[in-house]
């Protein structure tokens, strides 16, 4: 059983019945079942809820990243990139160094 700190446990649990609403004569619109799989939906239509294939999408795109970086090593930072296209403009030679 779980415990939470600071909480009484001899608190009394609160029961929620809809008994006196259909003793009335009230009748839901939908179930159950279908209140629960239409806040799904809408949560996922919202983006707050991925839908399970779209979460493995994203993880295998993740993984994909991953292996391309290991395979291709770092990308250069735009200073270094820089330097590295002067260098092949001069023949391989860093641009702020003195030819020999």
């Amino acid at each position: 059983m779980i415990r939470f700190k600071d909480i009484d446990e001899d608190l009394a649990s609160v029961v929620f019945s809809s008994k006196k609403l259909l003793d009335l004569g009230f009748e839901f619109k939908y179930s159950l079942e279908e209140m629960f799989a239409g806040a799904v939906e809408t949560c996922r239509e919202k983006g707050l809820i991925p839908l399970s294939h779209e979460k493995q999408a994203a993880e295998d795109k993740l993984v994909g990243a991953v292996e391309t970086c290991r395979e291709k090593g770092p990308i250069p930072l735009s200073h270094e990139k820089q330097a590295v296209e002067e260098s092949k403009e001069n023949g391989g030679v860093p641009a702020d160094s003195e030819a020999p």
